[in-house]
């Protein structure tokens, strides 16, 4: 089982690990609207995590530490150290258009909800599918800043 400070540490790590590819993707992006709009996404990803720090510092946590929850979080960190779902697959550096770069960072914002909505039905303590809904709900909150974002790029380059 997992508890709600461990879904929230993945979620970070996730977050993280996405900030990561962009920024190293944007050192190696020669278009420079390419370059800027990875930039943008890196600084997104590094927010969202910084959005889940807070979460999980506004959660109280009465859990006992006991040696499954332990083995618990050291499996789900050891299998998402660096996890990065769709993006593993994304090869930035022939990436022609800002539309592509969305379809790739919306495609990492699914595969999280994804992940988190798998994960639901092995949630314990209280509160824990309430926060999770939270997660899921920034998640979606963040594809649709992705989406409108677009429209305004085009407007900032044409």
């Amino acid at each position: 089982m997992f508890s709600i400070h461990d879904i929230i540490a993945l979620a970070i790590r996730l977050e993280e690990n996405g900030e990561r590819v962009y920024r190293n993707a944007a050192e190696n992006a020669d278009d420079p609207a390419v370059k800027e709009f990875l930039e943008f996404l890196a600084d997104e990803e590094k927010a969202h995590a910084q959005w889940f720090h807070d979460l999980k510092n506004t959660l109280e946590s009465s859990e006992d530490r006991h040696i499954l929850k332990e083995m618990s979080r050291s499996l789900a960190e050891d299998f998402f150290g660096t996890q990065t779902f769709s993006l593993k697959d994304a090869d930035f550096s022939k990436i022609s258009s800002l539309d592509a770069l969305i379809d790739i960072a919306v495609g990492f914002e699914k595969d999280s909800i994804l992940f988190y909505e798998m994960l639901a039905p092995f949630l314990s303590g209280n509160n824990a599918a309430e926060t999770l809904k939270r997660i899921i709900e920034e998640e979606n909150a963040h594809i649709e800043k992705l989406k409108d974002v677009l429209p305004r790029l085009a407007r900032n380059v044409g």
